[in-house]
């Protein structure tokens, strides 16, 4: 990654207020330093079709993440093969022969990282 800035960016720091200043930056130029964290995005009905979660990557997601207190075991298991496919067209797309994502599960609680116990109700 270059560390060049964009011309564009330099007519916008000349602007004479804040609201010009933003109107004139360009979203689409590479930033001089690369980002240091990871954006995080938890799956739910409006972000489980693949097509969606394509544009997500594209976009700049590192981890699907599955929120375990709703939705069920089967409603995961097909979030985690959308995810896979998603991830398989995003690097095929790229060239790649993989591209960096994660799936993270956020369990709901002692019944899932335990198991049911004969007698003992969680609620």
């Amino acid at each position: 990654m270059d560390s060049e800035i964009n011309v564009s960016q330099f007519a916008a720091a000349e602007e004479c207020c804040i609201l010009k200043h933003h109107k004139a930056l360009d979203i689409d130029s590479r930033p001089i330093y690369p980002r240091l964290t990871k954006i995080i995005c938890t799956i739910g009905p409006a972000s489980q079709k693949v097509e969606t979660m394509v544009e997500m990557l594209k976009a700049g997601m590192n981890v699907f993440r599955l929120n375990f207190s709703h939705g069920t075991y089967e409603y995961h298991a097909q979030s985690i093969q959308n995810a896979r496919e998603a991830v398989k067209k995003v690097a095929a797309e790229q060239g790649l022969p993989s591209y960096p994502a994660a799936i993270a599960l956020d369990t709901k609680g002692p019944e899932i990282r335990t198991g049911l116990f004969e007698g003992v109700s969680f609620h």
